[in-house]
Parts: structure tokens; C-alpha cells; sequence
């Protein structure tokens, strides 16, 4: 005969089987919370922003237009006819060299030269006679900003007449001047005196490039400023106004994101990583502007948390 099993046997054993469910129900409870965590740190961590410090410099700069003054001079065509230029736009002719032909219908072809070395363009606007860069301070800027400019370019096949202005010829090797008119509220923001440098940074790639402050003229709603650089700018021979920055400020050091920035007891630092694990760090913040900041305290290379608000002291990042 089979075993007899008992009423108070069986509850016994109903009630350990129902320990052991809720044993084994809590192990995988267990298991999947601790994988959840596991799982949520590796997602936080992976979203962080790490970057590794080099140093640099942030700059707070003014937008401005500037209006540029050349030294540049223009030839008028010896006679009537059609146009075939020969110096392409852009390029240094030498004193005496040809820049064009035109053909005329009675004497055949004439030759065009230039009367000084320099750089041809053959857009013309109006302006050519009133910004004479080296006698900037004899320029009377009311009337040229209140000139409307005629552009015009004489290609090949044109039609010109005797006595027209054919192309200009641009010096190269004379300074750039610039003239920027400034706001009241601007002009605080910029140096007072002449001589002083300020650094301006061009839109289309071109080298930024210190200019001397040489003369700050009242002007309406404000003054102008006339800037100098031993440079020439042959990206921008055609314009005449240019959308530049000025440079009002300059700190350099470390440069971390803004966002890396963490507070801590009335202090400042960023979590760096030391043996794969974060680490606040106290840094000296000599300037920040938009979402760049120069600190010192750094060493060259140094992985911090871009997104400092994210993280925690002592969290483990795979890096």
C-alpha cells in the first residue's frame, strides 16, 4: 500500500513549497532590479559627454560691419571699343604690363597698361576716388556713406567708350584699413586711445588678424573707428562693406564645456576621470562665453564630464 500522508504533514509541506515559490520569486526579483540598475548606469554613463581638455582661449567679441578703405587707383580705356581683358580679376600686374585689349573698328587692337603695379579688378562701383586708404583721415565718410554705390563689371565683349573707367588697380603692398561705425553703447566695449590692437575676425574663412586702432572720429549715434593692418585681404577685393567681429575680450587656458561646470560647496571644479571612475576636481574659471569656459587646474588631456549635472562622484565610465 502507498504511503499515507497525513493532514498535518500535508499543510507542512503545501507551506514550504509556498516559502520556496516566494523564496524563488525574490532571487529573480532581486536579479532583475539588480540588472536594471546594472543596465540604467550603463545607459547614463554611456550618454555622457567625455572630452579631453586642451588648451585654447574664449573670446567675447561685438558684430559689426566694417567699411574697407583701400589705396587704389583706375584707368580709363584710350579709346572706344569692345573689351578683352587679359590680366585675369585677382591677380598682381606689374608696372607696364598689359591688363586688356580693346578692339576698335577703325585701328585694329589697342593695348591697355597698367600705370602702376597692383592687383586688377574690373568691378567698379563709384566709390573708387573717395576711400583713399593712406589719407584715411581726409575722408569724408558722411559723404560716402550717404553715396549709393553703381556697381558695374566690364567683362570681355563689353562695349566701353573713350575716357570710361575700364578696372581698377588694387596695392597689395600698402596696409588694410577699415572704418567701423560704432554705437554709443559699443564704444565701451572697445579701446579708447589709438594704437591699441584689436583682433578681427572675418565669416569666410579668412585668417583673423590684429588691427591698430588709429583714430576714433565722433560719428552719428556714436564714433568711428579707423583700424590698420599690414596685411592685404584679397578674399574681399570686390566688397566694400564686410560683416566682421571685433574682439572685446580674451582669456586662455583649459578650455571644458560650459556644462561641465559643477558646483560643490560654494566652489567650482568638473568630474574628471581617474581609473575609469568620476572625480570632482576643483578648477579656476578666468572666463566663459557661450558654451565655452577657460579654466586653470587642468592638465593637458585630462578626461572631464562634458554634462557634469549627470554624473556622480565615484560612478564607474568606461572611457
Amino acid at each position: 500500500m502507498g504511503e499515507v500522508v497525513t493532514l498535518p504533514q500535508a499543510k507542512r509541506e503545501k507551506k514550504e513549497r509556498k516559502k520556496m515559490q516566494m523564496a524563488v520569486a525574490a532571487a529573480v526579483l532581486v536579479f532583475f532590479l539588480l540588472a536594471g540598475v546594472q543596465v540604467y548606469r550603463i545607459w547614463r554613463t554611456s550618454n555622457l559627454n567625455i572630452v579631453r581638455v586642451s588648451e585654447g582661449q574664449v573670446e567675447e567679441s561685438l558684430p559689426v560691419k566694417a567699411l574697407i578703405l583701400r589705396d587704389e587707383m583706375v584707368v580709363t580705356a584710350p579709346v572706344a571699343g569692345e573689351i578683352e581683358p587679359v590680366v585675369p580679376a585677382g591677380e598682381r600686374v606689374r608696372k607696364g604690363g598689359v591688363v586688356a585689349r580693346i578692339k576698335t573698328p577703325g585701328t585694329g587692337t589697342v593695348n591697355v597698361y597698367a600705370p602702376e603695379a597692383g592687383v586688377v579688378s574690373y568691378t567698379l562701383d563709384g566709390w573708387e576716388n573717395l576711400l583713399p586708404a593712406p589719407q584715411f583721415d581726409k575722408i569724408d565718410v558722411n559723404k560716402v556713406l550717404n553715396r549709393e554705390r553703381n556697381v558695374t563689371r566690364v567683362e570681355k565683349g563689353k562695349v566701353v567708350q573713350k575716357g570710361q573707367t575700364i578696372f581698377r588697380l588694387v596695392n597689395n603692398l600698402e596696409r588694410s584699413y577699415l572704418y567701423v561705425p560704432l554705437k554709443k553703447e559699443e564704444t565701451v566695449r572697445l579701446p579708447k586711445e589709438a594704437g591699441a590692437l584689436v583682433k578681427v575676425k572675418f565669416k569666410d574663412g579668412t585668417p583673423d588678424y590684429y588691427f591698430r586702432v588709429e583714430k576714433i572720429v565722433p560719428a552719428e549715434g556714436g564714433s568711428g573707428m579707423f583700424l590698420s593692418s599690414n596685411i592685404f585681404i584679397p578674399a574681399h577685393l570686390d566688397q566694400r562693406w564686410l560683416s566682421v567681429r571685433l574682439v572685446t575680450s580674451s582669456c586662455r587656458g583649459m578650455i571644458v564645456p560650459a556644462t561641465a561646470l559643477v558646483e560643490k560647496n560654494g566652489k567650482t571644479g568638473v568630474y574628471v576621470l581617474f581609473k575609469q571612475r568620476t572625480r570632482w576636481h576643483q578648477v579656476e574659471v578666468v572666463g566663459k562665453v557661450g558654451d565655452k569656459a577657460a579654466v586653470r587646474g587642468l592638465e593637458e588631456g585630462t578626461p572631464v564630464v562634458g554634462n557634469g549635472q549627470a554624473v556622480r562622484e565615484g560612478e564607474v565610465v568606461n572611457f
